[in-house]
């Protein structure tokens, strides 16, 4: 047995917490102390805060394949966002009746010409991918708007995108759920919309369990380091 003096200390080999397709922590010791929690302030806009919530809040659905969804407004369309989010909630509710099991992730944003129009992922509890009749989304969409949907709006209303696996999923987010106000146009009245982006029926939402992995090289901890800087 060697010395005291003379013993190797082995270091302590990294552990990366994970959960689904997101990295949640890169830890190299235990977390000290019980930080206070981040204060969000009053919600205008989409910020590159909000939609980094909105892309962690998808990575963690892993290998989950939902289906896309639009919900739009016709020629006619309230001018109130709160009449909006009235409509999506109530929405929402008929999908849950339909089926306890789904649940959805929505992004809110303009057309150019100032109406509203909503992007869903909606996900099943069991992780498969959702089933729901393309003429029970029409006919509820158009029933939840009453004086704002006619029977022409009825048939080009929404529009739904089968999704063969979590990896379309991901196509979607970034190409249509994520896109930052420079991105598109973005009127200034929109302020006033608050939240962006949201959830319904969050408990049963397919997320991943959290799983650990411990980080075997240098190499393999500053690839995380730089995945984490760039995206999170």
């Amino acid at each position: 047995m060697l010395p005291l003096k003379e013993r190797t200390v082995m270091p302590k080999r990294p552990r990366l917490v994970m959960q689904g397709n997101l990295i949640l922590a890169m830890d190299v010791s235990p977390a000290k102390g019980n930080p206070e929690p981040v204060q969000r302030g009053e919600v205008k806009g989409f910020s590159k805060a909000s939609r980094k919530r909105m892309i962690q809040q998808c990575a963690k659905m892993g290998a989950a394949i939902p289906i896309f969804l639009t919900l739009t407004y016709g020629e006619n369309y309230p001018l109130d966002p709160a009449e909006w989010k009235n409509h999506l909630a109530s929405w929402g509710k008929r999908l849950v009746r339909y089926n306890s099991d789904l649940s959805a992730i929505w992004r809110l944003e303009p057309q150019k010409r100032g109406a509203p129009h909503y992007h869903l992922l909606i996900y099943q509890k069991d992780g498969k991918k959702p089933f729901v009749p393309k003429e029970w989304i029409a006919q509820s969409w158009h029933e939840v708007l009453g004086e704002y949907s006619d029977s022409n709006h009825l048939k080009a209303g929404t529009r739904v995108e089968s999704l063969r696996s979590s990896r379309g999923a991901a196509f979607y987010v970034a190409k249509y759920c994520a896109k930052l106000p420079e991105d598109d146009y973005f009127p200034p009245e929109w302020e006033k919309a608050g939240r962006l982006w949201g959830s319904f029926n969050k408990k049963a939402l397919p997320e991943a369990k959290q799983h650990e992995m411990l980080l075997h090289s240098e190499m393999e901890q500053n690839a995380v380091l730089f995945v984490m800087k760039d995206a999170y």
